[in-house]
């Protein structure tokens, strides 16, 4: 798989993901493109601050997501 900066939409990540056999939840894409839209972010951005914040967590290759989002790191800051 690319490097994640070279990806420009949620979209575009995921189908290089799939057709490499990684797994993960839909709602890790819903979450970033919500946190793109919310954040107002790119989405190489928002998957990298998703990773720090341990919101997205790779396993292998599966992925592991927070459902809480972008608001746990909104949570984390107030």
């Amino acid at each position: 798989m690319k490097n994640i900066k070279e990806y420009k939409t949620t979209s575009e990540w995921y189908k290089d993901a799939r057709s490499e056999g990684y797994n993960f939840p839909v709602a890790m894409c819903h979450g970033l493109d919500v946190g793109q839209r919310e954040l107002k972010l790119s989405f190489a951005d928002v998957f990298q601050l998703f990773v720090k914040n341990n919101i997205i967590i790779q396993v292998n290759d599966r992925f592991i997501y927070n459902l809480e989002g972008y608001l746990a790191i909104k949570k984390n800051k107030d």
